[in-house]
């Protein structure tokens, strides 16, 4: 065997070498961009369940003061059978009606999340905007999120 067939055999096997490493960093690529997708997937959704975790416990928070209402003597106030008389009263009106506003902000952003359902949410809203969202405004309690002050007309015009 001559220099020139050693020369020719060496550059064929360089050759598949390359056409080798070429596939295989094809292949690594591949599966370092599925696995980079799939960690964001997988991170978005982490992100998406600690804000509506975040959310529950203002609706935990929510629903403690609700129950601790139902037995207090200012029910008259929050039902709107009466009018505050003293600071006292309007203060706790306004406390009150606060955090039934951030129960609604809270419920529309987990639907914008999709944690909740359509009809769950359009049920509750139909009845709690029309029913508190005016008395909000009266007393100048604002929306927090634009997005739901935005989702709050809507359901004041329908």
């Amino acid at each position: 065997m001559n220099w020139e067939a050693i020369g020719a055999i060496a550059e064929g096997l360089g050759a598949f070498g390359v056409i080798i490493t070429l596939a295989v960093l094809v292949v690594q690529l591949k599966l370092g961009r599925d696995a980079v997708e799939a960690n964001t997937r997988a991170i978005e959704e982490s992100r998406r369940l600690a804000l509506a975790q975040s959310h529950q416990s203002r609706i935990d928070y929510v629903v403690t003061n609700m129950l601790s209402l139902r037995e207090s003597e200012y029910i008259r106030l929050f039902g709107g059978l009466e009018e505050p008389h003293s600071d006292e009263d309007r203060l706790r009106l306004r406390y009150h009606l606060t955090t039934l506003m951030n129960f609604c902000d809270n419920l529309h952003y987990q639907h914008q999340l999709g944690y909740v359902d359509d009809e769950s949410y359009d049920n509750q809203m139909e009845f709690m905007i029309p029913t508190y969202a005016k008395r909000w405004r009266e007393i100048g309690v604002k929306e927090g999120r634009r997005s739901f002050g935005v989702e709050v007309d809507r359901f004041l015009q329908e």
